[in-house]
């Protein structure tokens, strides 16, 4: 296999798969469509440039060698140009004034195409002459080179085995121009795929097309009218300038063969001239075949190639200007009598630059650059099976995938350049598939319309039933809110009555707790006072013992006094009166023991009262304590419940606000519930097919 140059190149951001460069290729397979993007396979492509045409995204764009020619002028390369008699019709009227612009940039000389096409020609009648082939193929066309070399080698032997005219003009500069030997040669073309024929004959060029150089003016504001004419400098040509105009090799060998349209065909335009090629070894073998064929890819000739600015420009303008160039330079070398002798003029100066073995060329057999195999029957049975195909009616042989054969669909799925994805048939069998499984789910999903729509219906009354619910529920949290705030109120009431009760209870206690203090002091005065009674008590025995022992005293004293007579009388009645006194006393000491001992008794049931009393305060005081501690926490758990009291308070006015929420959720579930149950009810009449229009 031999790598061969990239004329055209994607922009893979810019290609959408539609398969319209596939459409148009007359090779289809130099492009793999099996991927997100159709790639190029430069090795098969024939550079005819029919899909830079066919884009319209602009994914696909011409490669050329302008700007390394440009960086070859700016770094003072030493360069000549050849201009092809196409870019007569791209810049009309200012061919000359192109050579012009191409000296102020640096080029050393221009060299005219035209003339290399006279000696093409030549070259052409003096091989059929002496050969006399069953058939000659022109060349000029690399498209259709490259075509025959990799798809059509038994063609080979036909091709005439001369240069083209711009690879005579590049050998005659070499030959005849030595002042030029070694100069770059930039090729001023109408082609892309030229660059392909000076990589295979061993010509160092820059394939500069007409369309970059046209760009390059647009963008840089260069007018070429403001450069001076400068004339080629080769010898001018006679009608060869009408070679790049379809049929222009033939009306120029008219001028030595009259008869020669007679053998010949002109045969142009990528839509027909592979077909015509791929028929014509057959054409050969029946003896159908004319003996010259002029043969180019574009169907408005070079004039219309690829990389020109006349794509979309009509023939008759295009060629206009190239005719109007005919006559100009046919009337150089007319005789005197406006017709050509047998040895004309043109032909003396050509002799001059023709050369037996100079412009002779071979060509490559490339058919090892196509690896495509064919796949057998049962393996195309296969691959349509995968595409749904499985009857005639399924083969459509459309052009969407842009084989316009499902063969060839099929050759390209199996050599892995395409995809069934990207098949017609298949994706409309596969959305048949699919509205078949649509319409089978469809009537499942009208079923469940059905289902959905009357739960709908049951959704909207309890949803209102709901409704009223919340509604309750809000108002009922509402009222145990305003309850619950009352009984925060009261339960802070009762804490503040409690916390005093306790205050009260504390003050009872520490007061009792005094009280029993003064009992128990009066309780210790009490058995003091029962002992100083008890002290008493002795001391009135002693003087009742006293008294007794007086009044005793006294009656013995009466007795001594009665005994003592006259003398004793005055003592007698001391002695009475002490025993009065005496006898009183004893009676007043036992009234006292009597009152004494009464008031011991009470004294001791008062210590008794006393201390039973300090014993009941004491408790009465621990009590109190109880009662204050339990007043307290009381008034503790109190605090907590009025604190989670309020909580609860606050949780239910969160409730509240939830609720309230909730029911104008509920209220827009209510509302949604209603429009989709319409909704629904339109899809389910939709889908029964009682749908109709609405205004």
């Amino acid at each position: 296999m031999k790598n061969l140059s990239i004329v055209v190149k994607v922009d893979q951001k810019k290609c959408v798969n539609c398969h319209k460069c596939i459409s148009v290729c007359p090779t289809k397979y130099c492009n793999d469509g099996s991927g997100d993007y159709v790639k190029i396979n430069e090795n098969l492509c024939i550079g005819c440039g029919s899909c830079i045409k066919a884009c319209v995204h602009g994914a696909r764009f011409i490669v050329d060698d302008f700007d390394k020619f440009i960086a070859g002028v700016k770094s003072k390369e030493k360069i000549v140009a050849i201009a092809a008699p196409a870019a007569a019709s791209s810049f009309p009227n200012q061919l000359l004034n192109l050579n012009g612009w191409l000296a102020s940039i640096g080029v050393n000389a221009v060299f005219d195409v035209s003339f290399g096409a006279e000696l093409t020609v030549k070259s052409y009648m003096n091989y059929l002459n002496e050969k006399n082939p069953k058939l000659l193929i022109a060349q000029p066309c690399p498209a259709i080179v490259s075509y025959i070399e990799i798809y059509k080698p038994e063609l080979l032997k036909y091709l005439a085995p001369c240069d083209s005219p711009m690879a005579h003009t590049i050998k005659l500069i070499k030959k005849y121009y030595p002042e030029y030997k070694d100069h770059k040669i930039a090729v001023i073309s109408p082609c892309i795929a030229k660059k392909r024929e000076f990589d295979e004959i061993g010509l160092e060029t820059y394939n500069v097309t007409i369309k970059s150089i046209s760009d390059y003016f647009v963008k840089n504001n260069i007018t070429l009218a403001n450069y001076p004419e400068k004339d080629f400098t080769n010898p001018q040509a006679e009608r060869a300038v009408l070679f790049s105009t379809p049929g222009g090799l033939l009306r120029t060998a008219e001028r030595y063969n009259p008869g020669v349209n007679n053998i010949s065909r002109k045969i142009e335009g990528p839509e027909i001239i592979y077909n015509y090629l791929d028929k014509l070894s057959e054409m050969v073998e029946k003896g159908y075949s004319p003996l010259l064929i002029d043969c180019l890819n574009c169907e408005m000739g070079c004039n219309g190639g690829n990389a020109t600015l006349n794509l979309d420009k009509s023939p008759d303008e295009i060629e206009y200007f190239v005719e109007q160039r005919n006559r100009k330079y046919r009337e150089k070398y007319k005789g005197n009598k406006g017709i050509f002798s047998k040895k004309n003029e043109i032909d003396k100066v050509l002799d001059k630059y023709w050369e037996r073995g100079l412009y002779d060329r071979g060509y490559v057999d490339l058919s090892g650059n196509n690896k495509t195999k064919k796949p057998s029957e049962r393996e195309l049975s296969d691959i349509y099976k995968s595409m749904n195909k499985f009857n005639k009616r399924d083969f459509y042989n459309c052009a969407s995938c842009g084989y316009g054969s499902c063969e060839k669909m099929a050759f390209a799925i199996f050599n892995g350049l395409n995809k069934k994805e990207n098949c017609h048939f298949y994706n409309v069998s596969k959305i048949k598939e699919q509205y078949d499984n649509h319409k089978r789910v469809s009537g499942e999903i009208q079923k469940r319309i059905e289902i959905v729509y009357e739960s709908l219906r049951a959704l909207n009354v309890d949803t209102g039933s709901l409704f009223d619910q919340v509604k309750n529920f809000t108002d009922s949290i509402s009222e145990s809110s305003s309850t619950i705030e009352k009984m925060v109120l009261e339960i802070s009431n009762v804490t503040n009555v409690v916390k005093d009760k306790d205050e009260q209870s504390r003050e009872l206690a520490n007061r009792s707790k005094q009280s029993e203090n003064n009992m128990m002091g009066n309780f210790i005065y009490i058995k003091e006072i029962s002992q100083s009674a008890e002290t008493i008590l002795d001391m009135i025995k002693v003087i009742n013992n006293v008294a007794e022992q007086t009044d005793l005293l006294a009656m013995n004293a009466a007795i001594e006094a009665a005994h003592a007579g006259e003398y004793g009388k005055g003592f007698s009645v001391v002695a009475d009166e002490i025993r009065k006194l005496a006898e009183t006393t004893g009676l007043n000491a036992k009234n006292i023991s009597k009152s004494l001992n009464e008031i011991l008794k009470k004294i001791g049931q008062s210590a008794t009262i006393s201390e039973s009393s300090s014993k009941n305060l004491s408790d009465i005081i621990g009590g109190t304590i109880n009662i204050s501690q339990g007043l307290s926490e009381i008034s503790s758990g109190m605090s907590e419940i009025l604190t989670e009291t309020n909580l609860v308070t606050k949780e239910l006015d969160n409730m509240t606000a939830v609720s309230s929420q909730i029911g104008l959720s509920i209220e827009n579930v209510k509302f949604s519930s209603a429009s989709i149950e319409a909704s629904i009810k339109e899809i389910k009449d939709i889908a029964t097919g009682k749908g109709g229009e609405t205004n």
